[in-house]
C-alpha cells in the first residue's frame, strides 16, 4: 500500500519490485528497520495528493492556523495538483509564484507554532510543492518554445530532490544510512559532460540531484548504475529493446559480457592497478539503452 501510494504505478505495479517489496516488509520489523521515504517533489500518480490535503488541514486544526489558511482555494488547489492538466497551475506564472508565497509562508508558520520533527516535515512537504510548482510551470514554457532541449524544469526538480536528500539525512533520519532509489540519470554527477552521440540533443545546461548531493558529500555519497548487455525494458506505452554492436568499439557492456560475467559489480572509483583505462572516456550505457560516450567513474 505504501509503495502504491508513493511511487508512480510504472515502478510499484510491476512485477520486477516484488521481491524487494517484500525484503522491505521484512526488514520493517527488525531491530535496524528499513524505513521508506519519499524525495522527488514530483508526486505519485495515486491517492497522495488527497491524503496529503486532508492530513495537512487536520495539523492547521491543531496549531490553530486553520483560519488563515484554511479559506485560500489557490494553496490547496496547488497541493492537490501533481501533473500538467488543464486545471493545474502550469498555465498560469503569475499563479505559480502567488501559491509559491502562500506556502512558503505557511510553511515558516508551522514550525514557527511547533518545531518538531513532525512539522519540519509538513514545512518540506511545502518546499517540495514549491518546487513542483514552479518546474511544471517551466515544463509547459519549454514545451511551447520547441526550441530544443532546455533542462530548466529538470533542475527545478533535481535541485529540490537533493535538498531533500540532505534533509532526511541531517533532520529527519539524522545519524541513519541512506539508500536512495533513482532513476539514474537524476544519479549522475557531471552530466553535461557526457557525449550523447547525437547531434540533435545533449545534456549540457543540466544540473542533476547527483550533483547536488555531492557537493554536499562528497565521497560520503557513492553512486550505483545499472548496465545490461541485453534485454529490454517498458515504462508506459513505450518500450524498446538493447541494441547490441551500436559503435564498432567495443561498448563496457560487451567487455563485461566476453569477459565471461553474468553479473557483476564494478568498482569504478577504486580501480585496481591495471584498471587506469577504465577512468577513459567509453561507451556504455547507464542511461537507457543507447550507447553514450563519458568517464563514467
Amino acid at each position: 500500500a505504501a509503495l502504491g501510494a508513493g511511487m508512480l504505478p510504472a515502478w510499484s505495479w510491476s512485477a520486477e519490485i516484488e521481491p524487494l517489496a517484500r525484503y522491505w516488509a521484512a526488514q520493517s520489523h527488525t531491530a535496524r528497520p528499513l524505513y521508506y521515504a519519499g524525495f522527488d517533489p514530483q508526486l505519485s500518480a495515486r491517492g497522495s495528493t488527497t491524503n496529503r490535503a486532508q492530513e495537512l488541514r487536520a495539523l492547521l486544526d491543531t496549531l490553530g492556523l486553520a483560519v488563515a489558511f484554511a479559506a485560500d482555494s489557490l494553496l490547496w488547489r496547488g497541493l492537490q495538483w501533481s501533473v500538467v492538466t488543464k486545471d493545474s497551475l502550469a498555465s498560469d506564472s503569475v499563479a505559480v509564484e502567488r501559491f509559491a508565497a502562500t506556502a512558503t509562508r505557511l510553511g515558516a508558520a508551522i514550525v514557527s507554532r511547533s518545531n518538531t520533527s513532525s512539522t519540519r516535515f509538513w514545512r518540506q512537504v511545502l518546499e517540495s510543492a514549491v518546487a513542483n510548482a514552479r518546474a511544471q510551470r517551466l515544463t509547459r514554457i519549454e514545451m511551447a518554445a520547441k526550441g530544443g532541449v532546455s533542462w530548466g524544469s529538470s533542475n527545478v526538480r533535481d535541485e529540490q530532490g537533493a535538498r531533500n536528500i540532505l534533509w532526511l539525512l541531517n533532520d529527519q533520519y539524522r545519524d541513519r544510512k541512506l539508500i536512495v532509489r533513482s532513476a539514474t540519470v537524476h544519479a549522475l554527477r557531471n552530466v553535461a559532460s557526457v557525449d550523447t552521440r547525437d547531434s540533435s540533443w545533449n545534456y549540457k545546461g543540466y544540473r542533476t540531484t547527483g550533483d547536488h548531493v555531492w557537493t554536499a558529500l562528497r565521497s560520503q555519497s557513492y553512486g550505483i548504475g545499472f548496465v545490461a548487455l541485453t534485454g529490454g525494458g517498458r515504462l508506459g506505452n513505450d518500450s524498446w529493446q538493447i541494441k547490441q554492436l551500436q559503435h564498432p568499439a567495443a561498448e563496457l557492456e560487451e567487455l563485461l559480457g566476453a569477459a565471461g560475467f553474468e553479473r557483476a559489480f564494478l568498482d569504478l572509483r577504486h580501480a585496481a592497478r591495471g584498471g587506469e583505462w577504465l577512468r577513459e572516456p567509453m561507451l556504455s550505457r547507464p542511461i537507457a539503452e543507447h550507447a553514450k560516450i563519458a568517464r563514467w567513474n
